[in-house]
Formats: C-alpha cells, sequence, structure tokens
C-alpha cells in the first residue's frame, strides 16, 4: 500500500475533528513554566493518543488545515511513544517544533515530512488557479527546484490572482531563485521582468547583492524592451530604495 494512504487517513482525521489549542503561543507551559510554547499546541478533540489524551498538534502560521508533517517522538520519563501532528506550519516552523522534541536528553523525535503525490500539481494551471498556494507556503525548498521556473511564469503578470499570492510566497526560495531571474533579465520580455522586479524587492540584501549587475545594467544600459515596459526606471528607483551600497 503507498504511503500516501496514510497521509490521506491523517487529513481525513484532522478534517473531522476540532482542533483545540489550550496553550497557545507564547503561553508558558502548566508544570514547567520556564518553557514557553513557540507556537500554537493543542489537540484533536473526540480522538485518544498514547496517553489517554487526544493526538497533540502543533498548528503554524499558514491558514489552512492541511497535515504537512508529523513528528515521531519516545519519551523516556514518560516511557511511552507518539505523534505530534503539524498543521499549518511553514518549513521553519516545523523545524521549531521538532527542536522543542530533541532539546533534552529524555525526549527524542523525529520528523516526517508529507511527500507530494506530484510537485507538478503545485503549478498553476491558469491564472486563477490557487489551489497549491498553501502547500508553497511550507514546502521544503529543495522540493520545489524543479517547478520554480513554471511559478514564476506564473508571474508574468501581476494582476493575475496566481501572481499575487506568488508575490508573497516565492521570496521564502531567494537563495534558490538567482539563477532563473537572471534568465529572465536575457529575456525580451519587459513586462515580465517590471513584474519581477517587486519579488527582488523582498529579497535580503545579500541575496539583492547577487542580482546587482544585472539591476545595474537595466538601469543604465537598458534594450528597448525595458525601456518600453519603463523597466529602467523601476530598476533605478529600486537602487536607490536599496541605499548606497548598490548605487
Amino acid at each position: 500500500m503507498s504511503d500516501i494512504a496514510f497521509w490521506q487517513a491523517l487529513d481525513t482525521l484532522v478534517s473531522q475533528s476540532e482542533i483545540i489549542i489550550d496553550r497557545p503561543k507564547g503561553s508558558a507551559h502548566p508544570r514547567y513554566p520556564d518553557f514557553i510554547y513557540p507556537l500554537d499546541y493543542g489537540y484533536l478533540q473526540g480522538t485518544t493518543a498514547a496517553d489517554g489524551g487526544g493526538i497533540d498538534v502543533w498548528v503554524g502560521s499558514v491558514p489552512s488545515c492541511e497535515v504537512g508533517a508529523i513528528i515521531c517522538i519516545v519519551d523516556l520519563v514518560k516511557r511511552d511513544s507518539e505523534i505530534k501532528i503539524l498543521i499549518g506550519c511553514t518549513e521553519e516552523e516545523a523545524n521549531v517544533a521538532y527542536w522543542v522534541h530533541n532539546k533534552t536528553e529524555y525526549m527524542k523525535g523525529v520528523l516526517i515530512r508529507k511527500p507530494l503525490e506530484n510537485i507538478f500539481d503545485l503549478v498553476p494551471k491558469d491564472k486563477h488557479d490557487i489551489s497549491g498556494m498553501a502547500t508553497l507556503k511550507v514546502i521544503d525548498i529543495d522540493s520545489v527546484q524543479p517547478i520554480l521556473w513554471q511559478l514564476l511564469q506564473c508571474m508574468q503578470d501581476g494582476n493575475w490572482p496566481c501572481a499575487i499570492e506568488l508575490l508573497d510566497i516565492m521570496p521564502r526560495f531567494h537563495s534558490i531563485l538567482v539563477p532563473h531571474i537572471k534568465e529572465i533579465f536575457n529575456t525580451d520580455d519587459g513586462d515580465w521582468k517590471w513584474f519581477i522586479l517587486p519579488l527582488i524587492e523582498r529579497f535580503p540584501p545579500e541575496t539583492i547583492k547577487l542580482l546587482e549587475a544585472d539591476l545595474r545594467r537595466i538601469a543604465t544600459q537598458p534594450t528597448m524592451d525595458e525601456v518600453g515596459s519603463e523597466v529602467d526606471e523601476k530598476a533605478r528607483k529600486l537602487l536607490e530604495k536599496l541605499g548606497g551600497q548598490y548605487i
């Protein structure tokens, strides 16, 4: 039987259960007040875990009830083992939850991410398709590499619903987007370049630095398509906004 069946069953369990957050992010543990919950923590009402309570869940910042991973833990003090379900967690939040269950010698856990049936299913089918956005918000960076170019193609018009969503998501992948953005700058599609510049603005300075030469070239020696779409003017404003280190 495929592992996918396990994850489908887990998704069903979550969708049919009420999520109770009894220990919100920032609250202290009831018995160990020095421990502050870094994420919302709770349980699935109407379910039963190994300790007799409801199945525990970590809930992240992504507004989605989709299961992204589980953490299987062994507690040497309680002498038991159970799972923690990660719901709506970004990659960073999943790593935080993993750290919580591995910070002492008495508890160890393993993070198991939900596999994708087909990574290309996350690429919007048309400009209105945003069905894959929730998964793109939490997917690990290595997994998304095969579809980066297709996702950037979905940003050829920043007014498309899928492009609006991707503008908030794609900065997560800044470190592996640079070669693809350079390729866009080598096309004669001025409009595409114009809509990509707001994405670059959201990158950290060290990543923008890798595109400095391209931005300088557009600002000072623009091609005809860049002049026609006013990309050169936008590139100059971007360089000015970023400060003297880029001018």
